[in-house]
């Protein structure tokens, strides 16, 4: 056929591969005939080189399909000859350096080698997550191979293509003739749609137009080259499109990487997929969806950190099936993350998020109070929660978060409680809180109180004075003669009414201080972590709350409950105080 005139002069090879994967390494066992072969490389090896992936291989040529120069030189002249050399990328074992045209191997293309001699070889790399680009054409040609989970025929596998079955050639290649191999049509009378594809196997397919269909379900992570989680960063999103044309059940897994070519194997990082019902679920058993036709799944996966040490190396493999027969396998990997300046051992950081009370104390005719009572409605209040390196906590009014941005795009942030400290020039963000007044920023916490079960993730109890001038004290009022605080003449500051002996004069205090004390206990007590916990999941974590309010009535506390949650916004655990 006039399509394949080209294939002459090349080389390609046909080959039945056994494919096991495991990890951020995988092992690829291809098996080849004495002759043509062509094979779908699945993964990339550590070192690509062609003298060092084929050392040990009974090989005459392996060659690179150039499609796109193939395509312009039918474009500009279909009836000139074409020059094989330049269709082609090829190495042949014995040239010297400079000599071929392919020098290195790369993941998820079709090689066509010949074989001198049958032989079984395995190779090691990282898998690959598949892309095509077809072009269309009856003087165009494509050299693909697909990766399946189970068997599957060309009609089914391509349903969501696009193309015209009835249009679509597909050619597989063998034959021991050195100069020219032999191209068998698969499908004959019987059709694609009853021919079954071979794992790993790459054909030649003549397609009726252009698309950029890689299977069923196609998978976009958010790196090119798989799931990777550097030291400073443990949220990734992966993105699968059903592009197969119906609805179609997808399932995601984690299984170990093979051993790396130092001979050591990564440790299997803990992945966690977010459900956006059920909330983060570990992939240890997999998640499930089944997508409409041409429907997106945005999927949030996370690393967590807490049993990471140090000196492992940690990796796996994503595994993507469909119900149509699809495979894909992602690389996975996650570094194990020294603290540093802004990144500091979770839980260390700057947690912002809100109190929700509903319950109050109520006070009765005869002066009692009932805690507990169901409030009328639910009163919101920020929550400002510092914790240090050194795993001390802070409960704050305010935080300005302050910093800039390298020249290679890493933003540098340090937190300061006074904006008149903040280094001028620096981008600054600020947050606050009404509820605890504006000369508070040095609330206690009352370490002692819970003994060994105080802490973060377990128990906290902050204590702080609302003063009597404090602006945003409720017994001040600027503007009335009696809750301002001054004398007659407003002119001099009265005395507070916090010491008894203020009472004696004929001048009464009118401003009066009130003490307050806020306790969180943890609902979702957090794994313990280690010494690369840089996050756990979901960075969030909820609890009771209590404000105890005492000052604020003649006599008796005030008491309103509860719960909290708090989500870490910032990673930087160290933070200012003057």
């Amino acid at each position: 056929m006039e399509a394949f005139k080209r294939v002459g002069t090349a080389g390609v090879l046909w080959a039945i591969l056994a494919f096991t994967g495991y990890g951020q390494y995988a092992v690829q066992t291809i098996t080849m005939t004495k002759g043509w072969n062509a094979v779908y490389l699945q993964v990339e090896p550590e070192d690509a080189r062609c003298e060092v992936v084929f050392a040990d291989w009974p090989v005459a040529s392996v060659s690179l399909y150039n499609m796109a120069r193939a395509v312009a030189q039918y474009t500009e002249s279909p009836d000139e000859p074409l020059n094989s050399a330049d269709e082609f990328l090829t190495w042949t074992p014995g040239l010297p350096a400079g000599a071929n045209s392919l020098n290195t191997v790369i993941a998820g293309q079709a090689y066509l080698v010949f074989a001198t001699a049958g032989c079984t070889r395995g190779i090691s790399g990282r898998p690959a997550v598949p892309r095509i680009d077809w072009v269309p054409g009856t003087n165009a040609c494509n050299l693909v191979g697909f990766r399946q989970s189970a068997t599957v025929t060309f009609g089914s596998y391509l349903a969501g293509s696009g193309f015209d079955l009835s249009k679509l050639s597909v050619y597989a290649v063998n034959g021991t003739n050195s100069v020219k191999p032999t191209l068998l049509q698969v499908g004959g009378f019987s059709g694609l749609n009853t021919a079954a594809m071979t794992q790993g196997k790459a054909y030649f397919i003549v397609c009726d137009k252009v698309s950029a269909f890689s299977g069923p379900i196609k998978v976009s992570p958010a790196g090119t080259g798989g799931i990777f989680f550097p030291t400073n960063s443990s949220y990734q999103i992966l993105r699968l499109k059903n592009e197969h044309g119906a609805p179609l059940a997808v399932t995601l897994s984690v299984q170990n990487s093979a051993a790396a070519p130092s001979g050591d194997v990564p440790a299997l990082p803990t992945l966690l997929a977010f459900d956006y019902l059920d909330g983060w679920q570990n992939m240890t058993t997999g998640v499930q969806k089944t997508l409409a036709a041409g429907e997106e799944w945005t999927l949030p996966l996370a690393v967590d950190r807490t049993g990471m040490v140090a000196g492992q190396a940690y990796g796996g493999v994503l595994i993507c099936t469909d119900a149509a027969g699809g495979r894909v396998e992602i690389p996975l990997e996650a570094e194990y993350g020294l603290p540093d300046t802004t990144h500091a051992l979770w839980p260390a950081g700057l947690w912002v998020g809100n109190a929700s009370l509903d319950r109050v104390s109520q006070v009765l005719t005869n002066g009692t109070a009932v805690d507990g009572v169901k409030a009328g409605g639910v009163m919101e209040i920020r929550l400002i929660l510092h914790v240090g390196a050194d795993k001390r906590c802070r409960l704050l009014q305010r935080v300005i978060i302050a910093g800039s941005e390298d020249t290679n795009g890493t933003w540098n942030a340090a937190l300061y409680v006074d904006e008149a400290k903040v280094p001028p020039g620096l981008k600054s963000a600020r947050i606050s809180s009404v509820a605890f007044g504006l000369k508070n920023n040095g609330i206690t916490w009352d370490e002692a109180y819970y003994g060994d079960q105080s802490g973060f993730g377990k128990n906290l109890r902050f204590t702080y004075t609302l003063a009597a001038d404090d602006p945003v004290n409720p017994f001040r009022h600027p503007y009335h003669p009696d809750h301002d605080g001054l004398d007659a003449k407003f002119k001099t500051m009265l005395p507070f009414g916090d010491n008894p002996t203020n009472y004696i004069g004929a001048i009464k205090p009118e401003l009066f201080s009130i003490s307050n004390t806020v306790t969180l206990a943890w609902t979702n007590t957090p794994a313990p972590g280690s010494g690369s916990a840089l996050w756990n999941p979901s960075e969030k974590v909820t609890g009771d709350v209590t404000f105890q309010v005492d000052g604020l009535r003649q006599t008796g506390t005030i008491r309103m409950k509860g719960f909290f949650e708090l989500k870490r916004i910032s990673q930087v655990g160290a933070l200012s105080l003057e």
